[in-house]
């Protein structure tokens, strides 16, 4: 079910109807699309810790420059979430819901209430996007 709503999605996004959606979800999900595999880890570097209970959004860019849904997530203890793998040249963005996690960690003070890292899959490599995260700061790169 997922794997059809997936390729519903890049087919409206990339014009190119049930051709999409029937290569995503004919024998093997996707076969024949070459696709990247996706996680995220967020640490909390004020607190030193993972960031556990963050909630984030992964959305495709259609060519209309529009952010569609894919998946949502929360981290898990270990500050870590898997994504589902995407289509190589998909320009990607996770949003991850900065505010929610602070407040309910008790942070009154913080400057971002979200952070959103947007990405190209250049390649069908696994690609894991790492948030550092504090109140005042954040920073990513691109992790293996």
């Amino acid at each position: 079910m997922e794997e059809r709503r997936i390729g519903v999605v890049l087919g409206h996004l990339l014009g190119k109807g049930e051709g999409v959606i029937s290569q995503w979800t004919a024998g093997g999900h996707g076969k024949g699309m070459e696709k990247a595999t996706l996680s995220s880890h967020v640490l909390d570097t004020a607190s030193g810790s993972p960031a556990k209970g963050l909630p984030l959004e992964l959305c495709v860019q259609g060519e209309d420059g529009e952010w569609v849904s894919v998946e949502r997530a929360i981290t898990n203890d270990d500050g870590r979430a898997k994504l589902p793998a995407m289509p190589k040249g998909s320009i990607l963005r996770v949003r991850f819901e900065t505010e929610t996690y602070f407040q309910q960690n008790g942070v009154e003070k913080y400057f971002y209430p979200y952070a959103d890292i947007v990405f190209v899959l250049r390649d069908a490599k696994h690609h894991h996007i790492p948030l550092l995260l504090s109140p005042f700061g954040y920073s990513t790169y691109r992790g293996s």
